[in-house]
C-alpha cells in the first residue's frame, strides 16, 4: 500500500514483500523521496517491529529508508529463532534484503545498514557474506562476538550506574579519522571468525555513516 505525504515530499510503502532465497517473504516499510531519480538506500532489520515513521530527515536528505521485520516477526513470514542458536539464516536474509533494495529502480545500487543492539548483531551477520551492494554499516552497542557482550555492564548501564558499563558495552571498534577506510580491530580481539569474513568493511562509530572502501 502506498501513501503520499506531499508536505514532506515522502512516499511511504507499507508491508512491501521482500522474498529471500528459501522462498520466505519478509515485509518492510519503505520511505523514499517523492521525486524521480535514484538514491542511496539505508536498511534496518529488526525483530522488535519495523518502524512506521521517523525517517523524514533522511528521506528529505535524499535517502531511501527500508525498515524490515526480521524472519518470523510481526508481518514477516517464516519461523523466528533466537539469536543464541547458530546459523539461523539472518546472514542470508540480510544479504538478500540488501541486494533487493539495491535492485529497486529508485535506488542507486549503494546500500548502508544501521541499527543498535539486536539490530546491530544482524548487521554483523550479513557482513560476513559481503553482499556486493553493501557500502556502509552503522552497527552500534554490540561487539562482533557474542562472547564479548558485557551483560553485567549492560544491566548496570540501564540502571544508571556510572561504572563505565555503557562504555564497555558500546561497539568495540572505531574508524581512523585520518584514514576512514581503515578498520580498527578491538584491542582485546585481534582475530576471529567474524573479522576474517568481514575485513575491509569500514563502518560507522556512533552516528556517522561512513563509506566502505573494500579491501583489495
Amino acid at each position: 500500500m502506498e501513501e503520499r505525504e506531499n508536505r514532506f515530499g515522502i512516499i511511504i510503502e507499507r508491508n512491501v514483500a521482500i522474498p529471500v532465497r528459501d522462498g520466505v517473504v519478509l515485509r518492510a516499510n519503505v520511505f523514499r523521496p517523492d521525486t524521480t531519480g535514484e538514491f542511496p538506500g539505508l536498511l534496518t532489520r529488526t525483530p522488535y517491529g519495523k518502524a512506521t515513521g521517523g525517517f523524514d530527515r533522511f528521506v528529505r536528505a535524499g535517502y531511501v529508508v527500508v525498515s524490515q521485520d526480521s524472519r518470523g516477526r510481526y508481518a514477516s513470514d517464516g519461523q523466528y529463532t533466537l539469536f543464541t542458536v547458530e546459523n539461523i539464516g539472518e546472514a542470508e536474509d540480510g544479504y538478500d534484503s540488501v541486494e533487493w533494495l539495491a535492485a529497486r529502480p529508485y535506488c542507486n545500487g549503494q546500500v548502508g545498514t544501521f541499527g543498535s543492539s539486536y539490530n546491530a548483531w544482524m548487521q554483523w551477520q550479513l557482513a560476513q557474506l559481503r553482499p556486493p551492494s553493501l557500502v556502509a554499516m552503522c552497527a552500534d552497542t554490540i561487539p562482533l562476538e557474542l562472547t564479548e557482550v558485557d551483560w553485567g555492564g549492560a544491566a548496570s548501564a540501564r540502571a544508571g550506574a556510572s561504572d563505565g558499563g555503557s562504555q564497555r558495552l558500546r561497539l568495540t571498534c572505531g574508524v581512523d579519522k585520518a584514514y576512514p577506510s581503515r578498520i580498527h580491530r578491538p584491542k582485546h580481539k585481534r582475530s576471529g571468525p567474524t573479522w576474517s569474513r568481514a575485513d575491509g568493511l569500514a563502518y560507522c562509530h556512533g552516528s556517522r555513516l561512513l563509506t566502505i572502501c573494500p579491501s583489495t
